[in-house]
């Protein structure tokens, strides 16, 4: 009886959203390039509203809270990872215990989205910072691709994702 009920209201005050048919739609260049217009609008906009990190991310951080144990988290990562993958969780906090990176956040995403940077300077820092400027971009560049998908309208999506 429930369900009978339910599927009622549901016809009853059913929400049709607008769809975009392909054949409406004018003629796009293929590839990623037709979004890099959205993108380079994305990339300014993150460095403005970081502004300055971007000047000096080799050296600063943007609060003395997280983004200092983030750093230290991911270069503890990239050390664990070139000299003892398998105690990487063994890291050198809170001695004599065992297993400590696991009692926090072990960032081994950032690690490997960061990795040929870390690898390259060896600055948890850089690293870090360059992490979080590429969250910025890659969530507002995701917001642009899924609203122009829903809708078809690049303003729409660049709006969404700033």
């Amino acid at each position: 009886m429930l369900s009978t009920r339910h599927s009622a209201l549901s016809t009853q005050h059913s929400v049709h959203f607008p769809t975009v048919n392909e054949q409406d739609r004018p003629p796009q260049p293929d590839g990623i390039g037709r979004h890099l217009p959205a993108l380079a609008i994305f990339v300014v906009v993150t460095l403005l509203l970081t502004w300055p990190l971007a000047s000096r991310m080799d050296d600063t951080f943007i609060s003395w809270g997280d983004p200092v144990f983030q750093s230290w988290t991911i270069a503890w990562d990239w050390h664990a990872l070139r000299t003892d993958p398998l105690g990487i969780f063994d890291s050198n906090v809170f001695y004599p215990w065992g297993n400590t990176l696991a009692y926090s956040d072990h960032l081994f995403g950032q690690t490997l989205t960061v990795l040929p940077v870390i690898a390259l300077t060896e600055n948890g820092i850089l690293a870090d910072n360059l992490a979080t400027l590429l969250a910025f971009l890659f969530s507002a560049f995701a917001m642009y691709l899924l609203v122009y998908d829903l809708t078809g309208n690049r303003v729409a999506g660049v709006l969404a994702g700033v």
